[in-house]
């Protein structure tokens, strides 16, 4: 049956004889759509857990510490957290100076940074000019000894990091400088995220 010019059949419908989609290209067409961007962010994220379960067997003694502590300086600090569960080998800040030593509180410059009092008293000092705190610290506690010398160490190996910018330091540095500067009643305070402190600094 012959048709008039511009009239279209009833029973023709739209794309009507468009290619079809093979299996593979239907495949291709229904999965969810991504990018390499997506992908590392999902990789990132799994290994930052796979990370943090690590940590919490090292803290619950799951991994013994022999088997993750290579500087032979390191255990379980007092009043941990998982993160605080490291060793200095652990941290890539610091491989320009691990070279031809086996931990980094045996580095040339880790005593005088870290554990000369006459030091940490400039670094405290130069602190409270630059942030205008008021009058220098005189009463010297082995609580402040020690919080100084982690900001001392901090700057040592990553520079100014800014505020509310905080860095886990190796289990064998925190146990090094309590050793320096003990609490009496054993009790110290824990590695703790920035938004859990407040100016950290001001004491």
């Amino acid at each position: 049956m012959s048709m008039l010019p511009g009239v279209i059949p009833n029973n023709l419908g739209p794309f009507q004889f468009e290619p079809r989609y093979n299996e593979e290209e239907m495949r291709e067409r229904d999965e969810p759509e991504g990018n390499e961007n997506d992908e590392a962010v999902h990789d990132d994220v799994g290994r930052g857990r796979e990370r943090y379960r690590e940590l919490q067997d090292r803290l619950e003694g799951t991994i013994d510490v022999q088997d993750w502590c290579k500087c032979d300086k390191c255990r379980i600090p007092q009043n941990p957290v998982p993160k605080m569960c490291q060793c200095c080998f652990e941290h890539s800040a610091l491989e320009d100076k691990m070279e031809g030593i086996d931990c980094i509180v045996n580095h040339p410059d880790f005593n005088a940074v870290c554990l000369t009092p006459a030091v940490l008293h400039i670094v405290v000092n130069s602190m409270e000019e630059v942030r205008g705190y008021g009058a220098a610290i005189n009463d010297w506690s082995n609580r402040l000894y020690r919080h100084v010398a982690y900001r001392a160490y901090t700057y040592w190996i990553h520079q100014r990091l800014g505020r509310y910018n905080r860095r886990v330091i190796p289990a064998c540095v925190v146990l090094t400088i309590r050793d320096m500067w003990p609490e009496e009643n054993g009790q110290y305070t824990s590695y703790k995220e920035a938004d859990e402190v407040g100016d950290a600094w001001h004491l």
